[in-house]
């Protein structure tokens, strides 16, 4: 992985549809010299041409109808087709290993647009119906402000109260999450004392039934450009949960954590999602991310571009 941080310092300063466009070459390149280094090649190029051959061969006793011949011809094609199906195995074991090492690379580097500085940012906080009404906050930093949508305002709080989510939105909002991959790290929960204000807010709430549709708080923000990442922090009854955001580098923090067994399930940033050359869609039910879509789209013509061009069968 330490190679592959060393090539992404170099190549994310391209734009991502470039990135794109270079990592299905990579993978292009990778499948065809693996296959030619693991692969008699002499036994495999005179497979194709008997193949060939004998498919000439088809043509020409189907024209003089002779019936044994053909049958005679496709079994030793299918002969043929069995002795290259056992030089398929190698190589695709052997291309395993950096295939998968790229792929866990575009799943960290290529699934969303970096934010920039500046550019407004939603901060998430999903959780269970019992914590509705309840106040939580997310606590102020250098370099980060409220913002509205159109542009700062000092009547903004840090401080919100757990809202009801249950309207048309939540479902267009999981639906455009579920279109892309969002890598998760685990969430850390360090107990501290509450604020001042928000015990006293919370004293004068009451819990939601279990029956009651999930809560979420938000807030929008907008940060300063950074070397090391910001520590968003959100305080919810005594405890703290955070999550890393990186702004004006040339990738991104993970943009969610999640825990399970919290009030706060969910803790998420709203990152403009990838979308290759501006077309390229993703394909929720099979879990296909835009960029994932893209890439093959780009990688299985390359690769048999790169086996006709190398002359490796």
């Amino acid at each position: 992985m330490a190679l592959l941080d060393l090539i992404s310092n170099c190549v994310l300063w391209l734009p991502l549809d470039v990135v794109l466009v270079l990592v299905a070459l990579a993978t292009a390149l990778i499948l065809t010299l693996v296959r030619k280094k693991t692969t008699n090649q002499d036994l495999l190029h005179r497979c194709r041409d008997d193949k060939r051959r004998l498919k000439e061969l088809i043509r020409q006793a189907k024209r003089a109808g002779d019936k044994e011949a053909i049958v005679r011809y496709r079994a030793s094609i299918g002969q043929i087709g069995l002795k290259t199906m056992k030089a398929e195995f190698l190589p695709l074991l052997v291309s395993l290993l950096p295939i998968g090492a790229l792929a866990i690379w575009c799943y960290a580097h290529l699934g969303f647009h970096p934010p920039a500085a500046g550019e407004p940012i939603v901060v998430s906080a999903w959780f269970t119906p019992g914590a509705i009404g309840e106040p939580t906050m997310l606590v102020p930093a250098e370099g980060l402000k409220l913002v509205a949508a159109d542009g700062p305002t000092e009547n903004l709080s840090w401080l919100k109260r757990i809202e009801p989510w249950h309207n048309q939105a939540a479902a267009q909002v999981q639906s455009a999450s579920s279109q892309v991959s969002k890598p998760s790290i685990t969430l850390a929960t360090l107990t501290s004392a509450a604020p001042a204000d928000e015990a006293d807010l919370r004293s004068t709430t009451t819990v939601q039934p279990v029956a009651a549709p999930r809560g979420v708080a938000q807030w929008t923000i907008a940060a300063d450009r950074a070397d090391a990442a910001y520590q968003l922090t959100v305080r919810h009854r005594g405890k703290t949960y955070e999550l890393p955001l990186l702004v004006g580098q040339r990738t991104y923090s993970p943009p969610e954590v999640s825990d399970d067994t919290a009030p706060l399930r969910r803790l998420e940033v709203s990152l403009r999602p990838y979308k290759p050359f501006g077309v390229v869609p993703g394909y929720a039910p099979l879990g296909l991310d835009r960029w994932l879509i893209g890439y093959l789209i780009l990688a299985v013509p390359l690769a048999f571009a790169a086996r006709w061009f190398l002359d490796v069968c």
